[in-house]
């Protein structure tokens, strides 16, 4: 392979890109997969990618970890940063030009024979008239279509247990779930954790195939993603859940009495464009804030990814359970249950809160009394 080896014969340290890493799920990705490596694949530099990097001090401190900043309309800056790279996991940008600046990547990844390409896309990707989710195949026919060696793999996410912690303040304030599906709608979310799982098992697993495999052609077995090469997979929780069901999966984990509330598209806009006055990221994150890491950004793009992946609920187009992830992980993933179990403090009134409230109610009883 001559990523990993010079014409001389001289070994060079492969190195793997991660696309979007000033973002909570790019970060959480090149943190888990940095980590993976510094253990079991103390070869391999992870560079990683995004448009910006200054505000990424955990993976900075990371000694297998290099940091390039990156601006997709500037050709000569993809083309270096992308310079030497084997492999690239690529995530595109939760933005309206998310589909311009992945084909600028790719154009550049073609041109520096980047060996392999994983790309991280979302369920209903080919889904009728859902403008956002849209956006996502059109890169996957870029990756399929032009793609220098065929050699890639595409992971379709369904929506993520942790997107539900953009409920979390309506949940504690108003004791809601304002949702636009039906309480019978079915949905099989997918944990972040178990997604991560999957890019760090098909990712080292493909450094420790090539380390050493000098000029070795590829095949199966020796080609980046193995078996799991030129696959589109779609990586789901291991079961199925009723809109109703995951309000009740909540409460358990609680201890408290959410009711799920059926509202319109308008309302439910209204709420998480209200999100951003309440102190939640728009943008980038920073990597040593642990809370942040846990809230993905709010922004144009997010709601509208939202209400797409809502409404493929709503149509039943997202009501099963494919498999994917136990093929790759080999086990099954973490359920709602799970997560809220984990994130439950998140979605609780404070106690604070109960008696903040308890001694503003006993003030106006008393300025009551004092009037009447």
């Amino acid at each position: 392979m001559d990523h990993i080896f010079s014409a001389s014969g001289h070994h060079h340290k492969t190195k793997l890109a991660v696309v979007n890493v000033d973002t909570c799920l790019g970060a959480c990705i090149a943190l888990y997969l940095a980590e993976k490596l510094e253990k079991e694949c103390k070869e391999v530099e992870l560079v990683c990618m995004g448009k910006k990097i200054d505000h990424l001090e955990r993976l900075k401190k990371m000694k297998n970890v290099k940091l390039v900043q990156i601006k997709y309309d500037d050709e000569k800056c993809l083309h270096k940063a992308m310079n030497g790279i084997c492999g690239t996991i690529l995530l595109p940008e939760m933005c309206e030009n998310r589909a311009k600046h992945a084909k600028n990547l790719l154009c550049a990844m073609k041109k520096e024979k980047v060996g392999g390409c994983l790309m991280v896309s979302v369920e209903g990707s080919e889904a009728e008239g859902l403008r956002e989710l849209n956006s996502f195949h059109e890169i996957e026919r870029c990756i399929q279509d032009t793609h220098w060696d065929k050699c890639y793999l595409i992971l379709r996410n369904s929506i993520l247990n942790q997107c539900f912690l953009f409920w979390s303040p309506v949940v504690r304030e108003q004791g809601e779930f304002p949702l636009t599906i039906e309480k019978e709608s079915q949905m099989a979310p997918l944990d972040a954790c178990d997604l991560m799982c999957s890019i760090e098992t098909i990712m080292v697993n493909y450094c420790r195939r090539h380390h050493g495999s000098k000029g070795a052609e590829d095949t199966d077995e020796t080609a980046p993603f193995g078996e799991h090469r030129n696959k589109i997979y779609t990586l789901t929780g291991p079961s199925k859940i009723t809109a109703e069901s995951l309000v009740h999966e909540l409460n358990e984990a609680t201890g408290q009495n959410v009711k799920l509330k059926k509202v319109s598209h308008d309302e439910l806009r209204r709420y998480l464009e209200s999100l951003k006055d309440q102190g939640w990221p728009e943008e980038e994150v920073d990597d040593n804030d642990v809370d942040a890491l846990h809230r993905y950004a709010i922004n144009e793009a997010t709601i509208k990814l939202m209400m797409d992946e809502l409404d493929l609920i709503k149509r039943d187009e997202a009501g099963f359970v494919s498999g994917d992830l136990e093929k790759i992980i080999g086990r099954k993933g973490k359920t709602p249950r799970d997560f809220f179990k984990k994130e439950k403090d998140a979605f609780k009134k404070e106690k604070d809160a109960f008696k903040k409230e308890k001694d503003a109610f006993k003030k106006e009883k008393d300025a009551f009394k004092k009037e009447n």
